[in-house]
């Protein structure tokens, strides 16, 4: 299991999301404004995958474009592509933004098809199974599951 950290400090937000939930997309916003801007500096986001699979058929797919991407040092930038362009996640759209994110893209092709990278996304899913994980985003703060709202002042007034 391989954890992505954005910020750093001594309080820590964990999410398992899904690239295809639209309430992790919601939550995306009020986690970076917190984690890049409010507390930058005292508080750390680290993300597991938790793709829903009954529900987002394209929810696998984009757990492996964000890690085969982060295999190339660029996990952030695609993980906000991926929000921000929800709705088109078809293959063909994932390899686009591998090419618009300037990673090698027959190395992707082949992260993406990587056994291995599927186990480390299986990995992050029995994680979150085990800690209660049953929808997205599942958030912990300081190991304490969150279940208010994913709002920048939600998400202050939980942290502080």
């Amino acid at each position: 299991m391989t954890d992505h950290v954005r910020g750093e400090g001594d309080r820590e937000l964990l999410e398992y999301l899904d690239f295809q939930c639209p309430y992790c997309r919601s939550a995306a916003s009020g986690i970076k404004q917190v984690v890049d801007g409010e507390l930058a500096g005292r508080v750390r986001l680290r993300v597991r995958n938790f793709p829903l699979r009954d529900k987002h058929p394209r929810a696998e797919a984009t757990a492996r474009a964000a890690e085969a991407a982060g295999r190339q040092g660029r996990y952030w930038e695609m993980h906000d592509l991926l929000f921000a362009r929800h709705d088109r996640v078809g293959d063909e759209d994932l390899r686009a933004y591998a090419a618009e994110l300037g990673l090698d893209v027959a190395r992707f092709d082949a992260d993406v098809a990587d056994p291995a990278l599927a186990a480390e996304i299986e990995a992050d899913v029995q994680a979150g199974l085990a800690a209660g994980v049953d929808s997205t985003p599942g958030l912990f703060i300081d190991g304490v599951r969150y279940r208010g709202f994913y709002d920048a002042e939600a998400l202050l007034d939980a942290l502080w």
